[in-house]
């Protein structure tokens, strides 16, 4: 009948509602429309669509071990949008109850750090985007972010001082988030 003793669903009991997790997971459905089918963009990178959920749930069970009931925020370049969309619906599938995400695009940064008026505006960093991760920290949700450069440096025209202090701002509040120990990890994504 599928069911065993628990041990790969997390719940100790045997009971219908893990035996059905465990069939979810096994079968890569998450109810509802699958976002990596939506998303559409792995086959163009030549990813197999289920080897790209069993590595979307390898970064969510062992990266950033997602508990259930847990809130997972999903960060990475717009280039990456195949595997975000495949780590929010398999966050769904291992037990997250919110998955959220929120895309990088270096051009934008770049566009940033040579065409704002001063150098405080090259550098500022919205307190909406601030207060998001803190969000992460207040309520211990998990983080994961996807790495991999999907294209040539886009600061190279950009100034130095600039573009090193913009960078620098945008990844503080995310590394504030591994100072304060909430399951997080990084992952990589093919190009």
């Amino acid at each position: 009948d599928g069911s065993t003793d628990g041990s790969t669903d997390g719940s100790t009991d045997g009971s219908t509602d893990g035996r059905n997790r465990q069939r979810r997971l096994a079968t890569g459905t998450a109810g509802g429309d699958d976002m990596t089918q939506a998303a559409g963009s792995s086959r163009a990178h030549g990813i197999d669509e289920g080897d790209l959920r069993r590595y979307a749930d390898l970064i969510l069970r062992c990266g950033a071990n997602i508990e259930e009931g847990q809130k997972v925020l999903i960060t990475g370049d717009v280039e990456h949008a195949y595997l975000i969309a495949a780590l929010a619906e398999r966050a769904y599938a291992n037990g997250a109850s919110l998955a959220e995400t929120f895309y990088f695009d270096d051009r934008v940064l770049a566009a940033q750090a040579s065409g704002a008026p001063s150098d405080d505006l090259a550098v500022a960093v919205p307190g909406w985007y601030e207060a998001m991760y803190q969000t992460v920290i207040d309520e211990r949700w998990a983080r994961i972010r996807t790495l991999g450069d999907p294209l040539d440096d886009p600061f190279a025209d950009a100034p130095p001082a600039r573009a090193t202090a913009l960078q620098t701002a945008v990844a503080l509040p995310a590394y504030r988030t591994i100072q304060a120990r909430i399951n997080w990890s990084l992952c990589a994504c093919p190009t």
